[in-house]
């Protein structure tokens, strides 16, 4: 049986500060069983590339984080586990076509199959963050869940926060974390195209104790301007990504500091 870490678990035991961040598509790891079953020709795009990399400082701010490892494309963790048809890959958690439609199977996954993966791909992740959550909960009486996440498409903003259109954070909550990243430089729009996943929308409320934003972050912004497409591993403009660190550094400083 191949064996693999699924997930990093970082600062579970530090509880000062009311944030945690989650990153469940920035994971590149394919079991050799799925990868045997896909098409030669498939391709695997649409993940949130160098995003453990760029938010590393987190972990020395003391941020409980909890960072994916396994591909989308072997269950994805921002999908109901159970809902819809395997080839539909905006509604289910293991599908049969790549997020530009193109067929990853000659023969899609069985129920068995995508029981399996929900199992150990998908299960222990949410596992993972109702725990952290749950701790926070019982030392803050507000905690903030931010789903960190990028994207390809041609928009004018650097990032996206998604709240559900005022259904996962409070107003003011959602206005912190904006006025920081509007101060350390980045153009910030809210739920336009991105109102939030699965994952926001599980786990949080604007009424709390736990709020929830999605936060998509432009590949413009942090690894250099390119086209979406079907494109693996895409290379980094290296000043590029030391700006968007040392902003993001200075983002979540000011973010933290306004929400404890």
């Amino acid at each position: 049986m191949e064996r693999f870490e699924a997930f990093s678990l970082l600062n579970a035991d530090k509880h000062a500060l009311p944030l945690v961040v989650s990153m469940p598509h920035s994971g590149t790891l394919l079991p050799e069983n799925v990868r045997a079953a896909m098409r030669t020709d498939a391709i695997l795009p649409s993940t949130d590339w160098y995003l453990p990399e760029l938010f590393a400082f987190l972990k020395e701010m003391g941020v409980t984080m909890l960072i994916n490892h396994v591909s989308r494309y072997a269950a994805d963790v921002n999908r109901k586990p159970g809902g819809g048809h395997a080839r539909d890959a905006r509604a289910c958690a293991v599908y049969a076509q790549n997020t530009f439609g193109r067929l990853l199977y000659d023969v899609p996954p069985d129920a068995a199959e995508i029981a399996e993966r929900i199992r150990l791909y998908h299960a222990p992740y949410h596992d993972a963050l109702r725990g952290v959550l749950a701790d926070k909960v019982e030392r803050h009486s507000s905690i903030l869940l931010l789903d960190l996440h990028s994207f390809g498409r041609n928009l004018r903003e650097d990032i996206v926060l998604g709240n559900g259109h005022g259904v996962t954070a409070s107003a003011g909550t959602t206005q912190i974390v904006r006025a920081a990243l509007e101060q350390a430089g980045f153009l910030v729009a809210e739920n336009e195209p991105y109102s939030g996943g699965y994952i926001t929308r599980r786990y949080g409320s604007r009424s709390g104790p736990v709020e929830s934003l999605q936060m998509e972050l432009s590949y413009a912004a942090y690894i250099g301007k390119r086209a979406a497409g079907e494109i693996e591993t895409p290379p980094i403009d290296q000043a590029l990504f030391e700006r968007a660190r040392i902003g993001m550094r200075a983002a979540f400083a000011q973010m933290i500091g306004n929400l404890i």
